[in-house]
Protein backbone atom coordinates (compact mmCIF):
# COMPACT_ATOMS: atom_id res chain seq x y z
CA UNK A 1 0.00 0.00 0.00
CA UNK A 2 1.69 3.19 -1.15
CA UNK A 3 2.36 6.01 1.25
CA UNK A 4 1.24 9.53 0.54
CA UNK A 5 4.10 11.83 -0.58
CA UNK A 6 6.23 12.98 2.32
CA UNK A 7 8.94 15.65 1.93
CA UNK A 8 10.70 14.20 4.98
CA UNK A 9 11.35 10.88 3.27
CA UNK A 10 14.61 10.14 1.42
CA UNK A 11 15.01 11.48 -2.08
CA UNK A 12 14.60 7.96 -3.43
CA UNK A 13 12.85 4.95 -1.98
CA UNK A 14 12.58 1.86 -4.21
CA UNK A 15 8.98 1.15 -5.29
CA UNK A 16 9.17 -2.20 -3.48
CA UNK A 17 9.58 -0.30 -0.19
CA UNK A 18 7.55 2.89 -0.72
CA UNK A 19 4.65 1.47 1.31
CA UNK A 20 6.96 0.67 4.22
CA UNK A 21 9.31 3.57 4.97
CA UNK A 22 6.49 5.97 5.85
CA UNK A 23 3.19 4.12 5.82
CA UNK A 24 0.05 5.74 4.48
CA UNK A 25 -1.97 7.33 7.26
CA UNK A 26 -4.94 9.61 7.72
CA UNK A 27 -4.35 13.16 6.51
CA UNK A 28 -6.68 16.16 6.32
CA UNK A 29 -6.62 16.04 2.51
CA UNK A 30 -7.92 12.47 2.22
CA UNK A 31 -10.04 12.07 5.36
CA UNK A 32 -13.80 11.88 4.88
CA UNK A 33 -16.56 11.88 7.45
CA UNK A 34 -19.09 9.05 7.52
CA UNK A 35 -22.35 10.05 5.78
CA UNK A 36 -24.20 9.97 9.10
CA UNK A 37 -21.92 12.73 10.41
CA UNK A 38 -21.99 14.80 7.26
CA UNK A 39 -25.76 15.24 7.51
CA UNK A 40 -25.63 16.00 11.23
CA UNK A 41 -27.20 12.76 12.37
CA UNK A 42 -24.20 11.66 14.46
CA UNK A 43 -21.36 13.13 16.50
CA UNK A 44 -17.92 11.77 17.38
CA UNK A 45 -17.67 10.82 21.06
CA UNK A 46 -14.38 8.88 21.45
CA UNK A 47 -11.19 7.88 19.66
CA UNK A 48 -8.68 5.07 20.14
CA UNK A 49 -5.45 5.31 18.17
CA UNK A 50 -2.78 2.61 17.71
CA UNK A 51 0.43 3.34 15.80
CA UNK A 52 3.78 1.74 15.05
CA UNK A 53 6.92 3.82 15.65
CA UNK A 54 8.68 5.49 12.73
CA UNK A 55 12.14 5.10 11.17
CA UNK A 56 15.00 3.69 13.21
CA UNK A 57 18.42 2.14 12.76
CA UNK A 58 18.55 -1.63 12.15
CA UNK A 59 17.72 -3.89 15.07
CA UNK A 60 19.51 -6.85 13.50
CA UNK A 61 23.23 -6.48 12.96
CA UNK A 62 25.53 -8.76 10.98
CA UNK A 63 26.96 -11.09 13.66
CA UNK A 64 30.48 -10.00 14.65
CA UNK A 65 30.94 -8.20 11.32
CA UNK A 66 28.56 -5.23 11.21
CA UNK A 67 31.32 -2.62 11.03
CA UNK A 68 32.45 -3.96 7.65
CA UNK A 69 29.08 -3.01 6.19
CA UNK A 70 28.90 0.48 7.65
CA UNK A 71 27.20 2.74 5.04
CA UNK A 72 29.60 5.24 3.41
CA UNK A 73 27.86 8.15 5.16
CA UNK A 74 27.75 6.18 8.42
CA UNK A 75 24.97 6.06 10.97
CA UNK A 76 25.04 9.51 12.53
CA UNK A 77 22.53 10.32 15.28
CA UNK A 78 23.97 13.65 16.41
CA UNK A 79 20.97 15.37 14.78
CA UNK A 80 18.64 13.97 17.43
CA UNK A 81 18.79 14.49 21.20
CA UNK A 82 17.92 11.74 23.66
CA UNK A 83 17.07 13.07 27.11
CA UNK A 84 17.42 10.58 29.95
CA UNK A 85 17.07 11.77 33.52
CA UNK A 86 14.84 11.42 36.56
CA UNK A 87 13.56 13.81 39.21
CA UNK A 88 11.71 13.23 42.44
CA UNK A 89 10.25 15.07 45.41
CA UNK A 90 13.01 17.33 46.62
CA UNK A 91 15.50 15.86 44.14
CA UNK A 92 16.49 17.67 40.98
CA UNK A 93 18.60 16.48 38.08
CA UNK A 94 20.66 17.82 35.24
CA UNK A 95 19.01 17.63 31.85
CA UNK A 96 21.16 14.71 30.71
CA UNK A 97 21.39 14.06 26.96
CA UNK A 98 22.62 10.70 25.67
CA UNK A 99 25.14 10.50 22.87
CA UNK A 100 26.36 7.08 21.81
CA UNK A 101 30.11 6.78 21.54
CA UNK A 102 31.76 4.11 19.39
CA UNK A 103 35.53 4.17 19.75
CA UNK A 104 38.03 2.69 17.33
CA UNK A 105 39.99 1.06 20.19
CA UNK A 106 37.05 -1.00 21.42
CA UNK A 107 37.87 -4.72 20.96
CA UNK A 108 34.25 -5.43 20.00
CA UNK A 109 34.05 -2.70 17.36
CA UNK A 110 33.37 -5.23 14.60
CA UNK A 111 29.93 -5.87 16.13
CA UNK A 112 28.53 -2.44 15.28
CA UNK A 113 29.05 0.39 12.81
CA UNK A 114 31.26 3.43 13.14
CA UNK A 115 29.07 6.36 14.13
CA UNK A 116 26.89 7.73 16.91
CA UNK A 117 23.83 5.46 16.81
CA UNK A 118 22.74 2.42 18.76
CA UNK A 119 20.93 -0.51 17.15
CA UNK A 120 17.17 -0.04 16.91
CA UNK A 121 17.42 3.64 17.77
CA UNK A 122 14.92 6.21 16.52
CA UNK A 123 16.52 8.54 13.98
CA UNK A 124 15.91 12.21 13.24
CA UNK A 125 13.96 11.15 10.15
CA UNK A 126 11.73 8.98 12.31
CA UNK A 127 11.26 11.81 14.79
CA UNK A 128 10.17 14.18 12.00
CA UNK A 129 7.78 11.60 10.57
CA UNK A 130 6.27 11.16 14.04
CA UNK A 131 5.74 14.88 14.37
CA UNK A 132 4.10 14.99 10.94
CA UNK A 133 1.70 12.19 11.92
CA UNK A 134 0.67 14.12 15.02
CA UNK A 135 0.07 17.25 12.97
CA UNK A 136 -2.03 15.32 10.45
CA UNK A 137 -4.06 13.64 13.18
CA UNK A 138 -4.84 16.93 14.95
CA UNK A 139 -5.55 18.52 11.59
CA UNK A 140 -8.49 16.11 11.32
CA UNK A 141 -9.74 15.76 14.89
CA UNK A 142 -8.67 19.15 16.26
CA UNK A 143 -10.98 22.18 16.27
CA UNK A 144 -10.08 23.20 12.72
CA UNK A 145 -10.41 19.67 11.27
CA UNK A 146 -13.29 17.97 9.51
CA UNK A 147 -14.14 15.97 12.63
CA UNK A 148 -13.42 18.94 15.02
CA UNK A 149 -13.66 16.78 18.11
CA UNK A 150 -10.56 17.56 20.20
CA UNK A 151 -9.34 20.79 21.76
CA UNK A 152 -6.74 23.19 20.35
CA UNK A 153 -3.87 21.09 21.74
CA UNK A 154 -3.44 17.80 23.63
CA UNK A 155 -4.00 17.86 27.37
CA UNK A 156 -3.71 15.01 29.86
CA UNK A 157 -7.40 15.47 30.64
CA UNK A 158 -8.48 14.63 27.11
CA UNK A 159 -5.61 12.41 25.89
CA UNK A 160 -4.30 9.20 27.49
CA UNK A 161 -0.99 8.00 26.00
CA UNK A 162 0.58 4.60 26.49
CA UNK A 163 3.70 3.20 24.88
CA UNK A 164 5.69 -0.01 24.95
CA UNK A 165 8.70 -0.08 27.33
CA UNK A 166 11.02 0.58 24.37
CA UNK A 167 12.46 4.14 24.42
CA UNK A 168 11.73 4.73 20.73
CA UNK A 169 7.98 4.42 21.25
CA UNK A 170 8.09 7.00 24.05
CA UNK A 171 10.15 9.28 21.81
CA UNK A 172 7.66 8.85 18.97
CA UNK A 173 4.80 9.68 21.33
CA UNK A 174 6.56 12.88 22.35
CA UNK A 175 7.12 14.02 18.77
CA UNK A 176 3.54 13.05 17.87
CA UNK A 177 2.22 15.18 20.75
CA UNK A 178 4.43 18.07 19.63
CA UNK A 179 3.06 17.81 16.09
CA UNK A 180 -0.44 17.81 17.55
CA UNK A 181 0.29 21.14 19.21
CA UNK A 182 1.42 20.29 22.71
CA UNK A 183 3.33 23.16 24.31
CA UNK A 184 7.09 22.76 24.76
CA UNK A 185 8.57 22.74 28.23
CA UNK A 186 5.66 21.10 30.00
CA UNK A 187 5.56 17.53 31.20
CA UNK A 188 3.09 15.05 29.70
CA UNK A 189 2.59 11.69 31.38
CA UNK A 190 3.14 8.68 29.14
CA UNK A 191 1.96 5.41 30.67
CA UNK A 192 4.13 2.28 30.38
CA UNK A 193 3.61 -1.28 31.62
CA UNK A 194 6.60 -3.28 32.92
CA UNK A 195 7.97 -5.50 30.17
CA UNK A 196 6.99 -8.67 32.05
CA UNK A 197 3.30 -7.85 31.56
CA UNK A 198 3.32 -5.33 28.70
CA UNK A 199 0.71 -6.19 26.07
CA UNK A 200 1.60 -3.67 23.35
CA UNK A 201 4.63 -5.38 21.84
CA UNK A 202 3.46 -7.83 23.33
CA UNK A 203 6.33 -8.75 25.63
CA UNK A 204 4.58 -10.89 28.24
CA UNK A 205 5.75 -14.49 28.04
CA UNK A 206 3.33 -17.15 26.84
CA UNK A 207 4.53 -20.73 26.65
CA UNK A 208 1.39 -21.87 24.83
CA UNK A 209 1.81 -19.22 22.14
CA UNK A 210 5.46 -20.27 21.79
CA UNK A 211 4.36 -23.84 21.16
CA UNK A 212 1.93 -22.63 18.50
CA UNK A 213 4.72 -20.71 16.79
CA UNK A 214 6.81 -23.88 16.73
CA UNK A 215 3.90 -25.75 15.16
CA UNK A 216 3.52 -23.05 12.50
CA UNK A 217 7.18 -23.34 11.59
CA UNK A 218 6.88 -27.12 11.36
CA UNK A 219 3.98 -26.99 8.90
CA UNK A 220 4.71 -28.28 5.43
CA UNK A 221 3.79 -25.06 3.58
CA UNK A 222 6.30 -23.13 5.70
CA UNK A 223 9.05 -25.67 5.14
CA UNK A 224 8.36 -25.84 1.40
CA UNK A 225 8.35 -22.09 1.08
CA UNK A 226 11.67 -21.67 2.87
CA UNK A 227 13.18 -24.40 0.71
CA UNK A 228 11.94 -22.64 -2.41
CA UNK A 229 13.67 -19.43 -1.29
CA UNK A 230 17.02 -21.01 -0.46
CA UNK A 231 18.71 -19.20 -3.35
CA UNK A 232 17.53 -15.88 -1.88
CA UNK A 233 19.03 -16.72 1.51
CA UNK A 234 22.21 -17.83 -0.30
CA UNK A 235 22.44 -14.48 -2.12
CA UNK A 236 22.16 -12.58 1.18
CA UNK A 237 24.58 -14.90 2.98
CA UNK A 238 27.15 -14.63 0.21
CA UNK A 239 27.44 -10.90 0.84
CA UNK A 240 26.92 -10.71 4.61
CA UNK A 241 28.63 -13.95 5.63
CA UNK A 242 25.60 -15.03 7.66
CA UNK A 243 25.30 -18.57 6.29
CA UNK A 244 25.96 -20.21 9.66
CA UNK A 245 23.68 -18.00 11.72
CA UNK A 246 20.29 -19.54 12.51
CA UNK A 247 18.53 -16.23 13.12
CA UNK A 248 19.41 -15.04 9.63
CA UNK A 249 18.33 -18.27 7.95
CA UNK A 250 15.23 -19.47 9.81
CA UNK A 251 13.22 -16.60 8.28
CA UNK A 252 13.88 -13.43 6.30
CA UNK A 253 13.15 -11.09 9.26
CA UNK A 254 16.76 -10.11 9.91
CA UNK A 255 17.62 -9.38 6.29
CA UNK A 256 14.38 -7.41 5.82
CA UNK A 257 15.18 -5.21 8.81
CA UNK A 258 18.84 -4.78 7.87
CA UNK A 259 18.15 -3.77 4.25
CA UNK A 260 14.96 -1.76 4.71
CA UNK A 261 16.50 0.34 7.50
CA UNK A 262 19.31 1.32 5.16
CA UNK A 263 17.09 2.14 2.20
CA UNK A 264 14.54 4.04 4.28
CA UNK A 265 17.43 6.32 5.29
CA UNK A 266 18.85 6.68 1.78
CA UNK A 267 21.86 4.47 2.50
CA UNK A 268 23.05 2.21 -0.33
CA UNK A 269 22.68 -1.55 -0.27
CA UNK A 270 25.75 -3.28 1.24
CA UNK A 271 28.88 -4.54 -0.50
CA UNK A 272 31.32 -6.99 1.04
CA UNK A 273 34.78 -5.39 0.72
CA UNK A 274 36.49 -8.76 1.07
CA UNK A 275 34.87 -10.50 -1.89
CA UNK A 276 33.36 -7.55 -3.77
CA UNK A 277 29.87 -9.07 -3.77
CA UNK A 278 26.90 -6.74 -3.36
CA UNK A 279 23.22 -7.14 -2.61
CA UNK A 280 21.39 -5.99 -5.70
CA UNK A 281 18.10 -4.10 -5.71
CA UNK A 282 16.50 -7.21 -7.20
CA UNK A 283 17.67 -9.27 -4.21
CA UNK A 284 16.45 -6.59 -1.80
CA UNK A 285 13.08 -6.49 -3.57
CA UNK A 286 12.82 -10.27 -3.22
CA UNK A 287 13.65 -9.97 0.50
CA UNK A 288 10.84 -7.45 0.98
CA UNK A 289 8.38 -9.67 -0.88
CA UNK A 290 9.47 -12.67 1.18
CA UNK A 291 9.03 -10.67 4.37
CA UNK A 292 5.45 -9.87 3.41
CA UNK A 293 4.76 -13.55 2.66
CA UNK A 294 6.22 -14.66 5.99
CA UNK A 295 4.31 -12.11 8.06
CA UNK A 296 1.08 -12.97 6.30
CA UNK A 297 1.67 -16.69 6.80
CA UNK A 298 2.76 -16.64 10.44
CA UNK A 299 0.12 -14.23 11.71
CA UNK A 300 -2.68 -14.72 9.19
CA UNK A 301 -2.72 -17.79 6.94
CA UNK A 302 -1.09 -20.60 8.93
CA UNK A 303 -3.33 -23.28 10.41
CA UNK A 304 -2.65 -22.06 13.96
CA UNK A 305 -2.27 -18.36 13.15
CA UNK A 306 -5.59 -17.30 14.64
CA UNK A 307 -5.01 -19.19 17.88
CA UNK A 308 -1.45 -17.89 18.00
CA UNK A 309 -2.59 -14.27 17.77
CA UNK A 310 -5.35 -14.75 20.33
CA UNK A 311 -2.89 -15.85 23.01
CA UNK A 312 -0.09 -13.49 22.02
CA UNK A 313 -2.35 -10.46 21.80
CA UNK A 314 -5.21 -11.32 24.13
CA UNK A 315 -3.84 -9.00 26.80
CA UNK A 316 -4.09 -5.97 24.54
CA UNK A 317 -7.49 -6.95 23.16
CA UNK A 318 -8.76 -7.26 26.72
CA UNK A 319 -7.61 -3.70 27.38
CA UNK A 320 -9.30 -2.56 24.18
CA UNK A 321 -12.55 -4.23 25.27
CA UNK A 322 -12.35 -2.54 28.68
CA UNK A 323 -11.90 0.84 27.02
CA UNK A 324 -14.82 0.30 24.66
CA UNK A 325 -17.03 -1.01 27.43
CA UNK A 326 -16.36 2.15 29.41
CA UNK A 327 -17.31 4.22 26.36
CA UNK A 328 -20.46 2.16 25.85
CA UNK A 329 -21.45 2.66 29.48
CA UNK A 330 -20.98 6.39 29.26
CA UNK A 331 -18.38 6.45 32.05
CA UNK A 332 -15.92 9.30 32.06
CA UNK A 333 -13.01 8.46 29.76
CA UNK A 334 -10.38 10.44 27.90
CA UNK A 335 -11.58 11.63 24.52
CA UNK A 336 -8.55 9.98 22.94
CA UNK A 337 -6.55 6.92 24.01
CA UNK A 338 -3.33 6.71 21.99
CA UNK A 339 -1.03 3.68 21.92
CA UNK A 340 2.45 3.58 20.35
CA UNK A 341 3.96 0.19 19.59
CA UNK A 342 5.77 -1.89 17.01
CA UNK A 343 5.31 -3.90 13.83
CA UNK A 344 4.41 -6.87 16.04
CA UNK A 345 1.67 -4.78 17.61
CA UNK A 346 0.16 -3.87 14.28
CA UNK A 347 0.31 -7.26 12.55
CA UNK A 348 -1.52 -8.85 15.49
CA UNK A 349 -4.05 -6.02 15.53
CA UNK A 350 -4.73 -6.38 11.80
CA UNK A 351 -5.28 -10.12 12.29
CA UNK A 352 -7.50 -9.47 15.31
CA UNK A 353 -9.62 -7.18 13.14
CA UNK A 354 -9.63 -9.79 10.34
CA UNK A 355 -8.23 -7.37 7.78
CA UNK A 356 -9.32 -8.50 4.33
CA UNK A 357 -6.63 -9.72 1.94
CA UNK A 358 -3.00 -10.34 2.75
CA UNK A 359 -1.53 -8.65 5.81
CA UNK A 360 1.68 -6.90 4.80
CA UNK A 361 4.60 -6.35 7.12
CA UNK A 362 3.25 -3.25 8.91
CA UNK A 363 5.00 -0.15 7.63
CA UNK A 364 6.75 2.44 9.77
CA UNK A 365 4.08 4.71 11.22
CA UNK A 366 1.23 2.38 10.25
CA UNK A 367 -1.86 3.08 12.30
CA UNK A 368 -5.39 2.03 13.19
CA UNK A 369 -8.00 4.57 14.30
CA UNK A 370 -11.15 3.50 16.12
CA UNK A 371 -13.82 6.19 15.87
CA UNK A 372 -16.88 5.93 18.13
CA UNK A 373 -19.91 7.87 16.91
CA UNK A 374 -23.26 8.48 18.57
CA UNK A 375 -26.52 9.16 16.75
CA UNK A 376 -29.34 11.39 17.92
CA UNK A 377 -31.07 8.43 19.57
CA UNK A 378 -27.99 7.83 21.74
CA UNK A 379 -26.87 4.64 19.97
CA UNK A 380 -23.13 4.26 19.47
CA UNK A 381 -21.40 3.01 16.34
CA UNK A 382 -17.81 2.41 15.32
CA UNK A 383 -15.78 3.15 12.23
CA UNK A 384 -12.28 1.63 11.93
CA UNK A 385 -9.61 3.23 9.74
CA UNK A 386 -6.29 1.66 8.72
CA UNK A 387 -3.58 3.04 6.44
CA UNK A 388 -5.67 6.18 5.97
CA UNK A 389 -8.77 4.37 4.72
CA UNK A 390 -11.77 2.59 6.18
CA UNK A 391 -10.74 -0.94 7.15
CA UNK A 392 -12.18 -3.78 5.12
CA UNK A 393 -12.73 -6.78 7.40
CA UNK A 394 -13.73 -10.40 6.89
CA UNK A 395 -15.07 -10.72 10.44
CA UNK A 396 -18.78 -11.30 10.84
CA UNK A 397 -18.62 -9.45 14.13
CA UNK A 398 -17.42 -6.33 12.33
CA UNK A 399 -20.17 -6.28 9.76
CA UNK A 400 -23.53 -4.60 9.48
CA UNK A 401 -26.69 -5.90 7.90
CA UNK A 402 -25.72 -3.91 4.81
CA UNK A 403 -22.19 -5.21 4.38
CA UNK A 404 -18.65 -5.51 5.81
CA UNK A 405 -16.82 -3.04 7.99
CA UNK A 406 -16.05 -0.83 5.02
CA UNK A 407 -19.70 0.19 5.30
CA UNK A 408 -18.16 2.24 8.13
CA UNK A 409 -21.05 2.01 10.56
CA UNK A 410 -20.93 -0.96 12.93
CA UNK A 411 -22.87 -0.96 16.22
CA UNK A 412 -20.42 -0.57 19.11
CA UNK A 413 -22.16 -3.42 20.90
CA UNK A 414 -21.32 -5.77 18.03
CA UNK A 415 -17.68 -4.69 17.99
CA UNK A 416 -17.32 -5.29 21.72
CA UNK A 417 -18.95 -8.70 21.46
CA UNK A 418 -16.62 -9.63 18.60
CA UNK A 419 -13.49 -8.50 20.46
CA UNK A 420 -14.57 -10.29 23.65
CA UNK A 421 -14.48 -13.47 21.60
CA UNK A 422 -10.83 -12.75 20.80
CA UNK A 423 -9.77 -12.90 24.47
CA UNK A 424 -9.23 -16.53 25.60
CA UNK A 425 -10.81 -17.33 28.96
CA UNK A 426 -7.70 -19.35 29.87
CA UNK A 427 -5.18 -16.73 28.70
CA UNK A 428 -3.22 -16.59 31.95
CA UNK A 429 -3.38 -20.33 32.60
CA UNK A 430 -2.11 -21.37 29.17
CA UNK A 431 0.52 -18.67 29.07
CA UNK A 432 1.82 -19.82 32.45
CA UNK A 433 2.16 -23.54 31.73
Amino acid sequence: MASSPNPLSPAYVPPSLSWYCNAAHITPSVYTLPPQAENGQAKLVNLIYVQRHQKRTPDNLVPNNENVFNPPAGWDCRDIDFHSYATGKGVGAANVVEEFEIDSWNPFLARIWNGTCDAGQLTAGGLKDSQAHGKDFWGIYGPAGKAHFLGPAPTEEQVYVRTSPEPRTMQVAGAWLDGAGYQDGRQFTVHVMPSEIDNIVPSYSCSYADSLRSQIESEQPWKEHLASKQSLFDDVNAVLGTGQDGGWNSWIDHAFDFLSSRQCHDHPLPTNPANGKSISQKTADDVYAEGNWEYNYIWNNATNADEYVKYQFGGFVQELVRNLDSIRSGHAAPKLMAYFGHDGTMVRLFKTLAQAGNILWPGLGSEVVFEVWQDKAGSKFMRILAYGKVLSSNAKGLTTKDGPADAAWTPLEDVIQYLEGRVPSDLFEKCSQ
